[in-house]
């Protein structure tokens, strides 16, 4: 799925569906060409900063442009059952829209942390955030 070219929900969903959640921690990021990623953490990630990119990770990812902060396993942020939350894809399809316009537009790396006020606790994922536009 590529933010430059029209994304739609499906791809999304499709995305989110093929992580599983109980495997680990994963990072939703996006490189600089605007491809959206979901990279699952090694394992023996069990502490992971809730203000930046897991240690090491942007290091590795030297095309990545933004990241989300750190979906943690059991949280259902990824797996069938986020694929089929209707509002979490389709919030997240906006956040992740709105986010990639505003990091290419300054040229900086965007990290989006879910205490920024962009996820609430509205939603159906049962880690209890959901995005919405700011």
């Amino acid at each position: 799925m590529n933010l430059e070219c029209d994304p739609t929900v499906d791809q999304l969903r499709e995305l989110i569906r093929r992580n599983d959640d109980d495997s680990g921690h994963h990072v939703l990021w996006v490189d600089r060409s605007g491809e959206v990623r979901i990279s699952r953490l090694p394992a023996g990630k069990s502490s992971v900063p809730g203000d930046r990119p897991p240690a090491g990770f942007a290091e590795s990812h030297p095309d990545m442009r933004l990241c989300y902060e750190t979906f943690l396993a059991g949280n259902e942020y990824v797996g069938s059952a986020a694929a089929e939350d209707g509002e979490w894809i389709s919030k997240l399809l906006a956040s992740l829209n709105e986010e990639w316009h505003k990091s290419h537009a300054d040229g900086e790396f965007s990290f989006v942390p879910i205490s920024s006020g962009l996820f609430d606790e509205s939603s159906s994922v049962s880690g209890g955030f959901t995005c919405r536009s700011q």
